[in-house]
């Protein structure tokens, strides 16, 4: 999938959010899943536009349509939910895991006297929590921002 200029959408997640190699696929694929979650949530309106529409013009389908439409439709959500949710928390939270990870080693190389000359309870605590502000967004805002904008 090609963005407007020949980005592709991993490479822009790459750069703009500075994720590694699966943390930016990871993402694309969450956005891509809910894409496809906003797609099937229209499918209870259509079958009510279609209802509507048999009821307005006095001719109706059998109820089995009916029956097997929705069946079909819930099928088919729990499918993707089942996906997006799988991409949405449990690839994004992992990111953030190693995310975390190449903080403590990035700490780790900093000099003894670094840490003598700062309070460490708030060098962790600012750092956790610009962490925290990124796995959110990681798992929550940017693939269905995402999603939305393809749909």
């Amino acid at each position: 999938m090609r963005m407007n200029g020949g980005f592709q959408m991993k490479e822009f997640y790459k750069k703009r959010f500075a994720l590694t190699d699966g943390g930016a696929r990871n993402l694309s694929k969450a956005t891509l899943a809910s894409f496809f979650v906003y797609c099937i949530n229209m499918l209870p309106a259509i079958l009510l536009m279609i209802f509507a529409q048999e009821v307005l013009e006095n001719m109706g389908k059998s109820n089995g349509f009916y029956i097997v439409f929705s069946v079909l439709t819930l099928i088919a959500m729990y499918i993707l939910l089942s996906i997006e949710y799988d991409k949405l928390y449990n690839t994004t939270y992992q990111e953030s895991a190693d995310l975390r990870i190449r903080t403590a080693e990035n700490l780790s190389k900093l000099p003894l006297s670094y840490f003598s000359k700062h309070d460490i309870s708030d060098i962790s605590q600012t750092i956790m929590a610009d962490i925290e502000g990124i796995e959110h967004a990681m798992s929550h805002s940017i693939p269905k921002v995402g999603g939305m904008v393809l749909f």
